[in-house]
């Protein structure tokens, strides 16, 4: 096992020796984001991975879920129940928070969901995962599923390591850690040599998740002076996967990590500082000149004037009488437009590579902007926040399943199975009693906040343009003669999922048999007369209706943009 052990770490150091790159760029990322430099006179990589983060996790989104099946809809109702408790209890909002602006700041942003034990009684646990703290195998380029395997590095005390039930093998664990805080930054770091304090001993693990012919197995490995394997099994979850779930903003497709978001306005950031530097180095020098002539005065007293009177700061020499020929006016310094200019230029380009407008950034819009160039502008912030806001929803999809999994699972556990008696009765007892696969024909979920992804807005209006053409009874008539009939089904369900709606099948419900033939869609335009069509129509319709009947268009009626959200919907 000795030598099993040191294959590991070989293999763990070999993944951290390969991704040093990275890690720099990533502790200098967060260096920038800190304003650790006192030099910036403007943070704005600070102020900017903010809104950022405000704007892609603008809240602890509520879980969504809904059923393939209808027989299985009280099960998803209880399925969002407990979800959404199991987001409280967890305090999710903080942990997601952290692993977000992670992603931000490196790249790589990391939770586990798995159970734990908690007072010798197992429990389904969220913790966010230091980046520096996770590393996978490097011909996974950064993909999990694509991964063999996995590792998390914890520092755990000696006498937690011996206390710990999992493990076995730890009579020989000494503890080569301590905890120590170097550096001018005061981080905390870790150094070997766990001195003469017992409780101010630590170990080293490193929990390695990996993929065997057959199954997920795991194992723990302890980095002592003599490495040591404290923990070799099979991995039993319901996921059947690694417990863990990424989340990346910028990965590259020839390595596994990316690029942080920050690194990439470093530059600018460097130049707008710099400017801003030589701005108000200038600003300090637009100070007023002394013209005199040379022989009458002493230039002691001229000294000690300047040095009292400090809105003087030049003095001009001149021989000669005439001092009026001579002298012009001379440029001393101070901020010119050509300063001013060249910051708005770089502030410019930060807003274009970062997403953030000047609007978002300050709060007011400077600068003259027609509302055409507004528009385009804060459509390419949208564009750019959306894109980031939709892999943080993956993310957050993909760990509600995980912990859906848990729960179903955690029905069965022999010791403190999972019962949520807090549910209402019916759901309670369909919860219990569902199949064991019943999961899977769950669709599980965040519903979209409303502070983030105006895109989704910008869709839910043109979704919303085509249900009032597609509605209006005059369109209706004229494509029943025509031998369509209008299915608005589908349309208004993804207008509804792009308004947020949490659960669809609630406002869509199919009716039942003896309802099928009150106020049918086909039959009542097939049965009503163009006339009575028109004295329904809304207030600015009526020009529409000439056209009905007659073979001809429709006059007035909105025209869709091209790409505008109607294509491959029906």
């Amino acid at each position: 096992m000795e030598g099993e052990a040191k294959a590991w770490l070989k293999r763990v150091n070999k993944a951290l020796e390969e991704r040093k790159a990275w890690e720099d760029r990533a502790r200098r990322t967060i260096k920038l984001y800190r304003h650790a430099d006192q030099k910036d006179k403007v943070p704005l990589a600070h102020r900017i991975a903010k809104l950022m983060l405000a704007y892609v996790y603008f809240r602890d989104p509520e879980p969504v879920v809904v059923s393939e099946k209808e027989e299985l809809n009280i099960v998803a109702r209880a399925m969002e129940r407990v979800l959404s408790r199991m987001r409280r209890l967890l305090n999710l909002r903080p942990t997601n928070r952290r692993v977000v602006l992670d992603a931000l700041l490196t790249d790589l942003g990391v939770c586990k969901v798995t159970a734990t034990l908690r007072g010798g009684k197992p429990a389904i646990d969220v913790m966010r995962v230091s980046p520096f703290d996770f590393v996978a195998d490097s011909a996974g380029l950064g993909v999990l599923d694509d991964c063999a395997w996995c590792a998390q590095r914890i520092y755990m005390s000696a006498d937690a390591v011996r206390k710990n039930k999992l493990y076995k093998n730890t009579s020989k664990v000494e503890g080569a850690y301590r905890l120590v805080s170097e550096g001018k930054d005061n981080k905390v770091e870790w150094a070997k040599g766990g001195g003469d304090d017992v409780f101010g001993r630590f170990v080293k693990l490193w929990e390695i998740y990996h993929r065997e012919a057959d199954g997920l197995w795991v194992t723990v490995v302890a980095d002592e002076y003599e490495p040591l394997i404290l923990r070799h099994e099979r991995f039993e979850s319901p996921v059947a996967d690694f417990p863990f779930v990424t989340v990346s903003f910028n990965p590259v497709v020839d390595s596994p990590y990316g690029i942080p978001v920050l690194w990439i306005l470093r530059g600018l950031h460097e130049d707008i500082n710099k400017a801003m530097r030589q701005v108000i180095e200038k600003s300090g020098k637009q100070i007023s000149a002394v013209a005199i002539r040379e022989h009458l005065s002493n230039w002691a007293d001229i000294e000690d004037a300047i040095e009292n009177n400090n809105s003087i700061g030049m003095v001009i020499k001149v021989r000669g009488s005439d001092i009026d020929s001579i002298v012009r006016p001379i440029e001393a310094g101070g901020v010119k437009q050509s300063d001013v200019v060249l910051l708005q230029v770089l502030m410019d380009m930060m807003h274009r590579v970062s997403g953030i407008t000047q609007a978002q950034l300050s709060g007011v819009v400077m600068g003259r902007k027609t509302a055409t160039e507004a528009e385009m502008i804060q459509q390419a912030s949208t564009i750019t926040l959306s894109d980031l806001a939709d892999e943080v929803e993956e993310y957050m999809n993909r760990q509600y399943e995980m912990l859906a999994k848990w729960a179903w699972q955690a029905r069965l556990w022999d010791e403190e199975p999972f019962i949520p008696s807090w549910l209402p009765e019916e759901e309670l007892d369909a919860f219990l009693s569902a199949p064991p696969d019943a999961i899977d024909a769950l669709r599980i979920s965040v519903e979209r906040g409303s502070g983030a992804v105006l895109w989704h807005r910008q869709k839910a209006q043109e979704m919303q343009l085509l249900l009032q053409v597609l509605s209006n009874p005059i369109v209706q008539q004229k494509m029943a003669e025509e031998g369509y009939k209008v299915n608005l089904a589908p349309v208004l369900e993804r207008w509804l999922s792009h308004m947020g709606i949490r659960d669809i099948a609630v406002v869509l419900q199919r009716r039942g048999i003896d309802e099928q033939d009150i106020g049918g869609g086909e039959g009542a335009v097939a049965k009503t007369t163009p006339e009575e069509l028109r004295g329904n129509l809304p207030v600015g319709w009526e020009a529409m209706a000439e056209g009905v009947g007659q073979g001809g268009g429709l006059p007035g009626a909105p025209i869709l943009p091209e790409g505008g959200g109607g294509e491959g919907l029906l």
